[in-house]
């Protein structure tokens, strides 16, 4: 318990979640797929509280939707790099606009540091990775730009480190 009360009452979003709330988010996070009736009897609650319950954290924006995890070497996008970004400042926006436009790219962050922006691409060789990385590099008010191609995926997990019932 003593983790799922630091988690509820100290996360700093302003929602209230207890065990069943975090009971739930993880059955889903494990298997997006699961129906009421599984979550109900995996957490051995009602299916009408797990109704509720999802509808509430839907409502509150703790669950946002649902996705779809696919294995993108399957597609054929076998290369993985790391982009850090030195940007002007002023050109913040437009920047992360033009790096929006471009679908290699998985994930964006604004970062703390040397570099202001780091990014994550998947493509499908280095011919590829060279273009988008020439993309990039023509985006005004990039300064600098720094890549590191990913050798191996030790850990890739869309499954969050939710705490229930003291556990960690």
């Amino acid at each position: 318990m003593e983790g799922s009360e630091l988690l509820s009452k100290n996360h700093g979003s302003g929602v209230d979640l207890d065990e069943i709330d975090l009971g739930i988010i993880n059955v889903l996070l494990k298997d997006g797929t699961k129906n009421l009736s599984e979550i109900a009897s995996a957490l051995k609650v009602g299916i009408a509280t797990v109704h509720r319950r999802l509808r509430r954290l839907k409502e509150e924006g703790v669950v946002e939707g649902y996705t779809l995890l696919v294995n993108l070497k399957k597609l054929g996008l076998n290369v993985i790099a790391i982009i850090e970004l030195k940007i002007e400042v002023d050109k913040e926006e437009s920047i992360q606009k033009e790096i929006e436009k471009i679908n290699a790219i998985t994930e964006i962050y604004k970062i703390s540091g040397e570099y202001d922006i780091s990014i994550k691409v998947k493509a499908s060789d280095l011919d590829n990775l060279n273009n988008i990385l020439r993309r990039i590099k023509n985006i005004k008010g990039v300064e600098g730009m720094n890549t590191k191609i990913v050798l191996d995926v030790i850990r890739d997990s869309r499954i969050y480190p939710i705490v229930t019932g003291g556990s960690q």
